[in-house]
């Protein structure tokens, strides 16, 4: 059974490790994972209905707008707030699972900063605004 919560955390805490000794590209590739299990934690049990659409099952290059449109509504404002007050655009729309297959090379410190730092904010302040609101 998913637990896109726990998911998140141990994912993001795996991906810090990684960082730690350069291994960058299962890094990176861990940081959008963790990102796109916070968000569907979140999503999912504020419009649970979602977790059999197709929607729902893309990643987080994709899912990032899924969820920004799906929280438009009174109970998802306050968590799309969260997220449009602080990025502008998709933080991860250069993010692919299809990455996991490509060089390492591929990957650069830059857009691994990018994604961490988007990953840390959505579990940060999003997942935990969300568990202290009971919605997790």
């Amino acid at each position: 059974m998913e637990d896109f919560k726990d998911a998140a955390i141990r994912q993001y805490k795996d991906a810090i490790l990684l960082y730690k000794y350069k291994r960058l590209a299962t890094c990176d590739h861990l940081l959008g994972l963790a990102g796109e299990c916070a968000l569907k934690a979140v999503l999912g049990n504020i419009e649970p209905k979602l977790y059999t659409k197709k929607e729902y099952k893309v990643h987080i290059d994709k899912f990032w707008d899924v969820f920004i449109s799906f929280t438009n509504s009174p109970l998802g404002a306050k968590y799309n707030g969260l997220l449009v007050s602080n990025f502008n655009d998709n933080p991860f729309k250069d993010w692919s699972i299809s990455q996991r297959y490509y060089h390492h090379t591929y990957f650069s410190s830059h857009k691994i900063n990018k994604h961490g730092k988007a990953t840390r904010y959505i579990i940060r302040n999003l997942l935990q605004q969300a568990i202290i609101d009971g919605v997790l």
